[in-house]
């Protein structure tokens, strides 16, 4: 507590690092899913963006630029990562609650951990309507991991979205990360169609990545900021 507190006084994100450190390696059982009937075809936009709102903490206009970003876009689904709400590197401001305000798109979190009374994790902005949504906790060793799953009702088909931010670290986390990609593909299993999005901290063709490579549908994945592309289902 004392080393968190002198953290604290000495540098915001520092603290914000000491206060959320968790190690957890198991990965929840994954439920049942239930069949569904054989779904036509649809066509929709996708981005994934790691908004590194803690960013906000010294740029007062951060979020809404990133506001300003993904309406420019024009996706049908953006999926975001290291999204702040009410947390001390937000400045205390619900970030997604600004980009739903700035870009006129539903908005579902996916809490990853909660700090001081905020919380911290992924989230999907949506034209579509959303059918419901859940959270899984993944095996973490420093900030915790989750695998958002949501389902889209996209023009009267219902898709399943994942939104997934892996560990960093590079090839020292290389081992994390093929333990996270491995319970998201669990939980993936049985669901189609499927769209996976996230910042997944390695490039596509990742050793780390090989549990995901039999998921279905198409959308980005690897490393990078800012990514956009069409899902073809």
């Amino acid at each position: 507590m004392l080393l968190a507190l002198a953290a604290a006084a000495a540098s915001p994100l520092a603290a914000h690092a000491l206060l959320t450190f968790r190690v957890s390696l198991a990965c929840p059982p994954p439920p049942a899913v239930p069949g569904r009937p054989a779904a036509g075809r649809v066509a929709f936009t996708v981005a994934s963006y790691n908004i590194k709102g803690g960013a906000a903490l010294w740029r007062p206009r951060h979020i809404a630029r990133v506001g300003q970003a993904i309406r420019s876009l024009g996706a049908d689904l953006v999926a975001l990562q290291e999204v702040h709400r009410r947390t001390l590197p937000s400045r205390f401001v619900d970030q997604l609650a600004e980009l739903r305000a700035a870009t006129g798109m539903e908005a579902v979190f996916g809490e990853s951990l909660r700090e001081l009374g905020g919380a911290y994790g992924n989230a999907l902005l949506t034209r579509f309507p959303v059918l419901g949504s859940e959270v899984v906790r993944l095996p973490s060793c420093g900030e915790p991991r989750a695998l958002l799953l949501c389902t889209v009702d996209a023009g009267g088909v219902a898709v399943d979205v994942l939104v997934t931010h892996l560990a960093a670290w590079g090839p020292l986390a290389a081992w994390l990360r093929r333990r996270q990609a491995a319970c998201a593909a669990a939980h993936a299993a049985g669901r189609r169609p499927l769209v996976l999005l996230g910042d997944l901290n390695a490039p596509p063709g990742a050793r780390e990545l090989a549990p995901l490579a039999g998921l279905t549908g198409c959308g980005p994945a690897g490393q990078g900021t800012l990514r956009v592309g069409r899902a073809c289902l």
